[in-house]
């Protein structure tokens, strides 16, 4: 019987219902000043209500951000993710953190920041940056476990210098000079008995000043972590494109057997003639490669090896229909090889990008 009595449209609905929206689906924040989302929303009241999502936006994000603050306080350990961008001629840097809740044992994750970064990508400002991002949420360095990023040179200089690595670095020495300065003692000690005297010791080195020193500076990062799918991705480009400088005949044949499965999807994305015809024979699309993600080229060309070996001359007339080129027999092979000799790869990128815990 709720359903016919009218709920009493109040401020606080209003307001819940415009947060939800408009965070939820990322919609501008012009949205709330517009004549029609005024009428839509507003439909109903008792009152003309005025919407001021802008300040509320504001409260909400110091409030997540409390909230995010005080669950990393309690956390005993902190992961971090970090990457930089450009888009467009700007520049970005995004990080989030990741823990284990010691109450549940789940895995909990935040954003710390999405940001842009002025100027160039040098080292120095990146490690600027993702230190000024976790001093934000007041976590220190030595919480963080570690802190992946890609293999790109930058990243990897930033945390080479400025990682508080160094000074456990500076800790081992100064435990392995304590160890000699005591065997030195020990050394002096039995050369006194016998009446030869040693009187030399070093200081061993105050680690503690040292990281203080750093801090001082205002930049500390944590351990570095390199992307293990990152890593694995360079595999299958940039280390196995360095077989195309060695072999002429196989970069001929990596070339060719490319540019007529590029040809395929362009025509594709400019004729619904050929779109078609793919989708009436095969019932799918033909992939597309991406410029960031080397899964998507072995995903494509692994799609035509599938679709060749599930019916060849039905894959040879659609190609007819749309006026494209056949794949040659040595080219059909070359796929076939590059798909059964890339699919360990593309398999283990596909475990490492998962969207889960590891070990699950």
């Amino acid at each position: 019987m709720r359903i016919f009595f009218k709920k009493k449209l109040t401020q606080a609905v209003v307001d819940r219902v415009t947060n939800n929206l408009i965070i939820s689906h990322t919609l501008p924040h012009s949205l709330v000043e517009s004549p029609e989302f005024r009428e839509a929303v507003l439909l109903g009241c008792p009152s003309n209500l005025t919407t001021t999502f802008r300040k509320r936006l504001d409260t909400l994000r110091e409030k997540m951000h409390s909230n995010v603050e005080a669950a990393l306080q309690r956390a005993k350990y902190v992961a971090t993710t970090a990457d930089g961008w450009s888009k467009f001629g700007r520049g970005f840097l995004g990080m989030t953190a990741h823990w284990i809740d010691s109450d549940t044992m789940e895995r909990e994750s935040a954003a710390l920041c999405l940001k842009r970064l002025k100027k160039r990508h040098t080292h120095d400002r990146l490690a600027a940056a993702v230190s000024q991002a976790t001093e934000c949420f007041k976590i220190s360095p030595e919480k963080i476990t570690r802190c992946t990023t890609d293999s790109a040179s930058n990243f990897k200089k930033a945390f080479k210098v400025y990682s508080y690595t160094i000074s456990e670095d500076l800790a081992a020495k100064a435990q392995n000079q304590d160890q000699d300065t005591a065997m030195a003692g020990k050394k002096h000690s039995d050369s006194d008995a016998e009446g030869d005297v040693g009187d030399q010791e070093q200081d061993p080195l105050d680690v503690d000043q040292a990281l203080t020193a750093a801090k001082l500076k205002g930049v500390v990062l944590p351990p570095h972590q390199r992307c293990a799918a990152h890593i694995t991705s360079l595999l299958a480009t940039r280390d196995a494109k360095d077989a195309l400088d060695v072999n002429a005949n196989f970069r001929r044949l990596y070339d060719s057997t490319g540019e007529k499965l590029k040809s395929y999807v362009r025509l594709q994305g400019r004729s619904d003639l050929v779109a078609g015809a793919f989708k009436d024979n095969f019932g799918v699309k033909l992939k597309r490669a991406g410029d960031t993600r080397w899964n998507s080229e072995y995903d494509y060309k692994e799609q035509i090896v599938s679709l060749h070996s599930a019916d060849e001359e039905k894959l040879n007339s659609t190609l007819e229909t749309a006026n494209l080129q056949k794949l040659t027999k040595v080219e059909v092979r070359f796929l076939q090889e590059y798909v059964y000799v890339m699919y360990p790869v593309a398999f283990a990128l596909d475990v490492l990008r998962k969207t889960c815990m590891r070990g699950t």
